[in-house]
């Protein structure tokens, strides 16, 4: 069974004008272990090609933990392009995701305890990133819960490789496709906002625990004092 986080359909209600220009915000909201740090920096290698070579101006924008901005922003320091900020409010990170032009989401390839501890939990951006209508850009191997869900829902740009000549490409890709990208996830903005309200998952959640009880009960010889 999968619970997942609700979403306040509330916080989601305005949804800006967007006019793509070759000024491209990039953001992403969370944590940066385990080792999510590696992947941002990828993308951040491949963003600065991309503007030196493209004139694009991809912009970086992480908002995390006040001991991950400590820890890790110095390996970002040499990205003149990368802003740093500490983690927002719950209520305040929807409107940061639906004024940015693509939301990233990455989980490690290290075969450690990092992804022992990402292969089966979904991350709680996920639904928060797919309620703002925002393009999404997810980054990591396929056995990890996160990404093959997204992978499911047939989010268009997941890169399972790491390989940053790959990463440029579907970068590139989103970027010169994002009027149509955009179309597909606002689609899906309306399928998690109906499906994964607040009122929807508690009313699911109150719904399972009622049917577990209740099948609990019908093994009447289930001595409670041996569990």
């Amino acid at each position: 069974v999968t619970v997942m986080d609700g979403i306040d359909p509330n916080l989601y209600k305005e949804l800006p004008e967007k006019n793509i220009s070759n000024d491209i915000i990039l953001c992403y909201t969370g944590s940066l272990e385990p080792n999510r740090y590696k992947n941002l920096i990828l993308i951040a290698d491949a963003s600065g090609i991309i503007n030196n070579q493209l004139t694009k101006n991809m912009q970086l924008k992480i908002y995390t933990f006040k001991n991950d901005k400590i820890k890790y922003s110095k390996y970002f320091s040499k990205y003149g392009f990368v802003d740093f900020k500490e983690s927002l409010p719950y209520n305040e990170i929807p409107n940061i995701q639906m004024n940015a032009d693509v939301l990233i989401h990455v989980e490690s390839f290290e075969r450690s305890t990092a992804q022992a501890m990402t292969k089966y939990s979904i991350s709680t951006k996920i639904n928060q990133c797919l309620a703002s209508g925002t393009p999404i850009l997810a980054f990591g191997p396929t056995n990890i819960a996160s990404i093959d869900y997204l992978k499911e829902l047939q989010v268009p740009i997941i890169v399972n490789q790491l390989n940053i000549n790959i990463l440029i490409d579907k970068i590139l890709f989103l970027v010169n496709n994002i009027d149509n990208i955009r179309k597909k996830s606002l689609q899906m903005r309306k399928n998690v906002l109906t499906d994964y309200s607040l009122d929807k998952i508690s009313s699911n959640f109150e719904d399972l625990i009622l049917k577990s009880y209740s099948e609990f009960n019908k093994h009447e010889s289930v001595n409670l004092y041996n569990i």
